[in-house]
């Protein structure tokens, strides 16, 4: 929990304060809109999921809508969901999906003013969790039904490549912390995580 606390300090300290670059994006001349998909491993965080499964590692896939709103800000929404079938052995008894985890994240995006073909972002805001789980199998203490909801916070680092006029190539490190059932990402259980993910963007 101090861990968590204190990395997303970090991310917001960076987000805030991160010193201005030489220019070399006109502000007129930034991307309207960027959009794209990712995807990686993410590492759940909850305390009690190595009871039933035997990794927190899965594969992530993600996607993402940013429209500029001011300068090099940036309104963001991301889509992810995270897969995990590595249930322990003498519990698991059904070949589907038995962690189906999916992120709704609403925040904003802030780009660096850099030279060269690298930039490097910025991000925070909300982040919305829904868990599916095979029914009677859950994690979780008394839930019968296998869903599980959870309300918090994320923030993003990354860096973008320019490959084309139009076409970029980025990598993005991502910590999300929220509570179960809607309580305060620092309260609970935290059913967030890192993610560490490589994509494609697209700009226009």
């Amino acid at each position: 929990m101090k861990r968590s606390i204190f990395l997303m300090i970090i991310f917001v300290a960076i987000f805030l304060f991160h010193p201005r670059q030489a220019k070399c994006w006109d502000s007129f001349r930034l991307p309207t809109v960027v959009t794209g998909g990712s995807a990686g491993y993410f590492y759940v965080a909850l305390d009690d999921f190595r009871a039933k499964y035997t990794t927190r590692w899965d594969k992530i896939y993600s996607g993402h809508f940013d429209v500029r709103v001011y300068r090099g800000i940036y309104l963001s929404v991301q889509y992810s969901r995270y897969l995990n079938e590595n249930m322990k052995s003498g519990i698991k008894t059904v070949k589907t999906a038995n962690w189906d985890e999916r992120f709704i994240n609403v925040g904003i995006r802030r780009y660096a003013e850099m030279v060269g073909r690298w930039n490097f972002y910025t991000g925070l805001g909300l982040t919305f969790i829904s868990i599916d789980e095979t029914p009677g199998l859950s994690v979780f203490e008394n839930d019968t039904n296998g869903k599980t909801k959870g309300n918090g916070f994320y923030f993003e680092i990354g860096s973008h490549r320019t490959l084309l006029s139009h076409l970029g190539l980025f990598l993005e490190f991502e910590i999300t912390s929220a509570g179960e059932g809607g309580t305060p990402g620092f309260v609970g259980h935290n059913i967030g995580g890192y993610a560490f993910q490589a994509g494609i963007d697209m700009n226009f």
